[in-house]
């Protein structure tokens, strides 16, 4: 992104990351939003899980779903701690 180290103090994806043509691209998105949030910077969003639908939704389109259980290990990778 074009934007300097710690520029913004939150960063939403909604419904988005699936669309993220490989797992190491989806990364490599958490990474880059981690260098741009402020420390104590808030990153929040959602996407979707696997169903039929979903992949009827996607049939001529990106489908890389983000698998729940991994993804607060990959986010810790990309520089992360969850807040209690």
């Amino acid at each position: 992104m074009p934007y300097g180290d710690r520029t913004f103090s939150g960063a939403v994806a909604f419904t988005m990351l699936h669309h993220v043509p490989s797992q190491e691209l989806q990364d490599r998105v958490f990474a880059e939003v981690y260098r741009v949030l402020r420390p104590g910077g808030i990153f929040a969003g959602t996407d979707s899980t696997h169903s039929f639908l979903m992949r009827i939704f996607h049939i001529w389109d990106t489908l890389v779903l983000v698998d729940p259980k991994t993804l607060p290990a990959r986010l810790e990778a990309a520089g992360f701690e969850e807040k209690q």
